[in-house]
């Protein structure tokens, strides 16, 4: 929802992410005695809410700033908590984060548009989080709409997002960085 106020506008947001794997986790306490697990893929999910301000700075382009409080979280995990003894425990990369942003969003030149939000993320990772595990590490979010159009019937369209999340085994965190690159053309009405 975007609240235009003369030059100004103001943007609440919240977002989801849920991924659901459909799977389980199942302990294999028979082979060699070791309390094998079989690992599957931890389910996990991400909510965030937050609000964008933005001012117009020339004819139809705004600056951007803004900021997003947000908890990442996943399933439960089988580990041995006593000798011989399984349980689901919480996975240690649960966090809680504060986004800030900055970009630009408009039509800056009558060929081009242009979506792009980007910030660090500061994290406040649980407690247990593994030994060598930088809990103090900046991490980078980015989403970025770039779409040039060089004749009346093409448009190219550039779209990358970079943020970071626990990973679907739960055994570290990882950076998702993706890139699109799309030409579409327009062959006739």
């Amino acid at each position: 929802v975007t609240i235009p106020a003369g030059k100004w506008f103001f943007r609440p947001v919240f977002s989801s992410y849920v991924h659901d794997f459909q799977t389980e986790q199942q302990a294999n306490l028979a082979v060699n005695k070791n309390n094998f697990f079989y690992d599957n893929f931890v389910d996990r999910w991400d909510v965030s809410g937050g609000l964008d301000i933005g001012y117009e700075v020339f004819d139809k382009t705004k600056l951007v700033v803004g900021y997003r409080y947000g908890h990442q979280n996943q399933g439960t995990l089988l580990k041995e908590v006593s000798p011989g003894h399984v349980s689901n425990v919480d996975s240690p990369y649960v966090n809680n984060y504060q986004r800030f942003l900055v970009g630009v969003e408009g039509s800056p030149a009558p060929w081009m548009k242009v979506a792009v939000l980007g910030g660090p993320d500061v994290r406040d990772w649980q407690r247990d989080t593994p030994v060598g595990f930088d809990r103090d590490k900046v991490l980078w979010y980015l989403d970025a709409l770039v779409s040039l159009l060089p004749t009346k019937d093409d448009t190219v369209t550039l779209k990358i997002t970079n943020f970071d999340q626990p990973a679907f085994t739960s055994q570290s965190v990882y950076e998702d960085l993706k890139y699109d690159l799309v030409w579409r053309h327009k062959f006739s009405e």
